[in-house]
């Protein structure tokens, strides 16, 4: 059970820098119970101010974006960052794939240039706009120790969990892929003239491409486990998952480009089954647009657990005794 002096400690603290948090938190708490010994834990509170004011005392003041409007600053830069970034570097790789001069040079350099892109408009356009509130808005009242009250402290929440069904979901998934990969050859629902199975992907992948997409799937079913282990995500594991789906987008995209991924005669056989050939020449770049979607959305998840999970790893100190 939380006590009021947990939620102002947890209001206080999580809007600060990691760095400051523990240290923060232990002197915090002994100050409250210093001075609850003689007035009471909830005079104290009102005593100390707002957690919002506090914390900007301990943050120090920041000159283009003052301390009240601060911490909604990073929390929106944040979520535009893990929005815009992935989703206009996979953009840029698909215009790549979808273009003439495919190639895979190409479609890092576009993914790169896309994503620093839009982490510098993210960074510019949000902090125009929090620099206009700044100095245009309408300035907050003051909220003086009296006229607030203790009883509307927010609670403080339990950081998100990597749990078990998740970590089990990630291991069944990756098996299931792999499967998959090692019997399309075999379990092909399109036979050739002499009624073996035609695989669906390109039978040459299995000289060296495909080796790397199975690493890049279980690479990133061991980051599950590890932040499963760990019991949340962090951000060093959400960049090295971002870095994965990145990479896997990059050589999909490539051997897309290069016409290396899909089997042609997998494509001719289908082709002449629906005798429609204007529906199967998109079927490519389908897959591309499909695959892109869903690395993207597996990014962005990892991303917010992190930017949420970092919001809430608030030191968790002693029970203040009444």
């Amino acid at each position: 059970m939380t006590t009021l002096t947990d939620r102002y400690v947890h209001d206080v603290v999580r809007r600060l820098p990691t760095s400051q948090r523990s240290d923060v938190d232990a002197e915090l708490r002994s100050t409250i119970a210093d001075m609850a010994d003689s007035v009471g834990e909830r005079d104290a509170l009102i005593a100390l101010g707002p957690p919002a004011d506090l914390a900007s005392s301990y943050r120090g003041d920041r000159a283009l974006i003052g301390p009240s409007l601060f911490p909604d600053y990073v929390r929106v830069l944040r979520l535009v960052l893990v929005i815009a970034v992935p989703a206009l570097a996979a953009l840029s790789v698909l215009g790549v794939v979808t273009g003439d001069d495919a190639s895979l040079a190409a479609a890092v350099v576009e993914m790169v240039g896309g994503a620093t892109t839009a982490a510098i408009q993210a960074a510019f356009w949000v902090t125009l706009v929090f620099a206009a509130i700044e100095r245009f808005g309408s300035p907050d009242e003051t909220i003086s120790p009296e006229a607030w009250n203790p009883d509307d402290l927010p609670p403080v929440p339990e950081a998100p969990r990597v749990g078990l069904g998740d970590a089990i979901a990630e291991i069944v998934l990756t098996v299931i892929l792999v499967v998959v990969l090692f019997g399309q050859h075999r379990w092909s629902p399109l036979e050739d003239a002499q009624g073996d199975p035609v695989p669906v992907l390109e039978p040459d992948l299995w000289s060296g491409p495909m080796w790397a997409v199975i690493a890049l799937l279980l690479t990133g079913a061991g980051v599950v486990l590890m932040a499963h282990a760990r019991g949340s995500w962090s951000w060093p594991l959400a960049i090295a998952t971002t870095a994965i789906d990145l990479a896997m987008l990059c050589l999909v995209a490539w051997l897309a480009a290069a016409e290396r991924l899909v089997n042609p005669e997998f494509l001719r056989r289908l082709t002449e089954e629906v005798d429609r050939d204007t529906l199967i020449r998109p079927s490519v770049p389908l897959i591309v647009v499909v695959v892109g979607a869903l690395l993207v959305w597996d990014a962005v998840d990892a991303l917010r657990s992190a930017a949420r999970a970092d919001r809430r790893s608030v030191p968790t100190g002693p029970q203040l005794s009444t």
